[in-house]
């Protein structure tokens, strides 16, 4: 199985470690593989939280 899903972050599409879904009433059954965001991806996940938070807080100038 080779059609790993993929992290959305940021607004972009990104690869992980992958890990296996297995179907819990048949555990041969590999559902699907998923990437699994490592410790950088989740930093910079909250970082862009933060700096998006940050950015609606700004008085928009029309």
């Amino acid at each position: 199985m080779s059609d790993q899903k993929q992290n959305f972050i940021g607004g972009s599409w990104g690869a992980g470690d992958a890990r296996a879904n297995i179907n819990p009433s048949n555990t041969a059954d590999i559902i699907g593989l998923y990437a699994r965001a490592n410790e950088a991806q989740a930093q910079a996940q909250d970082a862009i939280k933060t700096a998006k938070a940050e950015r609606s807080k700004e008085k928009v100038v029309t």
